[in-house]
């Protein structure tokens, strides 16, 4: 047998093993970013919500900040500019179970508006949310004094419905909210 082909042969092999490895970790990847993109539009659809919503505190006649905890936030505001004061909350049930390979552990996310609920659960929300900044600055998770909020921190994170090689997606985003109508 020509050593020169068995050289060949051998090479070629490498070389081969060595696309097929590439291919891999670029499927990979490209799954992984995937599931990335996934979760932060995910957060992005409940941020800009909960933002519009946060920012709109105490606008309107009577309107308050009715209850605060570190999971849920309660208020009335005019919220449509159409002169109406309504109720509004955002409540954050979590799961309770720790996240696995084909669970993340997401929690249940609404929002209820005048009473008509809207449900975030296909969202995937396995961490939300609030702390509260009082006048004097100091900062809490739940206060009864809700008279004293003047800024409300709010803190989300979520997860792909499903994992890409036993990895789940996941996307965060934290930001403080000063709802300009009551710091007047």
């Amino acid at each position: 047998m020509n050593l020169s082909i068995v050289g060949s042969f051998i090479i070629g092999g490498l070389l081969m093993l060595s696309i097929i490895y590439v291919n891999v970790r670029v499927t990979t990847h490209s799954g992984q970013e995937t599931m990335q993109l996934m979760a932060k539009t995910n957060v992005d659809v409940i941020s800009q919500v909960l933002t519009f919503d946060l920012r709109k505190i105490g606008y309107g006649n009577g309107a308050e900040i009715t209850s605060a905890t570190n999971t849920s936030i309660s208020f009335s505001t005019d919220l449509n500019n159409d002169g109406n004061v309504i109720p509004v909350s955002w409540q954050f049930t979590p799961s309770g179970t720790l996240p696995t390979d084909t669970d993340p552990g997401a929690g249940t996310l609404v929002r209820l508006v005048n009473g008509v609920s809207e449900d975030f659960s296909s969202m995937i929300v396995t961490r939300f949310e609030f702390q509260y900044i009082l006048e004097d600055g100091s900062e809490v998770s739940s206060t009864a004094s809700v008279d004293q909020i003047r800024k409300i921190r709010a803190n989300v994170i979520c997860n792909t419905e499903f994992s890409y090689d036993g990895v789940f997606g996941a996307s965060a985003w934290q930001n403080v909210i000063t709802p300009i109508n009551i710091n007047l």
